[in-house]
């Protein structure tokens, strides 16, 4: 064989070798910017976590104390129908006692509606977010097997889920 064509194979694998080493460089910087962004995304989701579970144990204990409330309103106005039986001469005063509780539970179930339509929004949040939250295990995943293609994808179909949830905070 020619020196010179040895040469020049030499020079071309070499040009070859840096070129897949840029390569390989370039792509390991897409992947590590990729994955700082998935990691503090992840970070603020578990915090918006934490954060929903935390209103959701206040409204939870908010919700418990209003049920306290109704069961005693109840309690009251039981006692009030059994009095206003027991004595027709007080019939009148009974009578107030009775629509003054009524109106304490209208009141109270008028806040339990509101907190329930409050709970079933974080409840659909919270499924939004556990969406984006399997989404992000599954990316994860995937760059873990080098699936950069199932990991574009799968980063694609979560955001929305992950946007909308953010969004509804």
């Amino acid at each position: 064989m020619d020196d010179s064509l040895i040469a020049a194979r030499k020079r071309r694998r070499w040009w070859r070798l840096a070129a897949l080493l840029t390569v390989g460089a370039a792509l390991t910087s897409v992947a590590y910017v990729s994955w700082t962004d998935l990691r503090d995304d992840l970070r603020a989701v578990d915090s918006d976590l934490t954060a929903t579970a935390a209103d959701l144990d206040t409204a939870s204990v908010k919700i418990v104390r209003r049920y306290t409330t109704l069961a005693e309103v109840r309690a009251d106005l039981a006692a009030s129908r059994d009095e206003l039986r027991r004595r027709t001469e007080a019939r009148d005063a009974a009578e107030g006692r009775v629509i003054a509780a009524q109106a304490k539970l209208e009141k109270t179930n008028g806040i339990l509606g509101n907190r329930s339509s409050e709970l079933v929004q974080r409840e659909a949040n919270l499924a939004l977010l556990g969406r984006c939250f399997v989404g992000a295990s599954e990316a994860l995943n995937q760059i873990a097997v080098a699936d950069f293609d199932g990991f574009s994808a799968t980063l694609r179909e979560v955001n929305n889920a992950c946007s909308s949830a953010r969004s509804d905070l």
